[in-house]
């Protein structure tokens, strides 16, 4: 059975990476498949301590912050993420620095958190709490991606702000924020997708 669910869970991160350009219906159909079968694959993952970065064989890149591995695994197949982009979104936000985790030092736009959300934006989550962090961010990627239709353009949405760049999506990218441009540039080499 874990096996059958990890070979599952791993099955549709891969038919995900090869099949980003379908209809947007047929994505939000993987997603919602990958939510409603989220629960026995996540069970499965607790109970062997297993990750799916374990499963298809990449390890955690990171000096620190191994402890939100699985959160970031579970966030990344319930909303059809590519492999490794959120972990890397994670590490550009908060370098999984405990002081900023935990909300000791938050930036001069107060955002806060592992994911650096601007609680204002984020209603009903804790953005100290790495879990619903996190998922919130995995969301919103998301969500971007459908309305944008290019992971790029998902993360400059996260950073720079959806309505900025709906208002600047026909002007060329240098004109866009450098901190913009290399904060997409970045998570996207990191993670290999680039």
């Amino acid at each position: 059975m874990l096996i059958g669910s990890l070979a599952a869970a791993a099955g549709l991160l891969w038919w995900y990476r090869r099949n980003q350009t379908a209809a947007g219906d047929a994505v939000d159909a993987v997603v919602q498949d990958a939510s409603d079968a989220s629960a026995p694959v996540v069970s499965a993952w607790e109970d062997a301590g297993v990750s799916i970065q374990e499963t298809i064989g990449s390890a955690w890149p990171f000096p620190r912050g191994q402890q939100y591995q699985q959160l970031f695994d579970v966030a990344t197949a319930k909303h059809g993420l590519p492999p490794m982009m959120l972990a890397y979104q994670g590490w550009q936000e908060s370098r999984f620095r405990p002081e900023i985790i935990d909300g000791t030092v938050s930036s001069g736009r107060g955002a806060r958190g592992i994911m650096q959300l601007i609680p204002q934006f984020y209603p009903g989550v804790d953005p100290l709490d790495p879990a619903q962090a996190i998922e919130a961010a995995a969301k919103s990627d998301a969500d971007y991606y459908r309305k944008f239709g290019h992971w790029d353009l998902a993360l400059a949405a996260y950073n720079w702000g959806p309505g900025n760049l709906a208002k600047n999506l026909n002007l060329p990218r240098d004109s866009w924020p450098k901190e913009t441009q290399d904060y997409y540039t970045n998570i996207l080499s990191g993670a290999s997708l680039a």
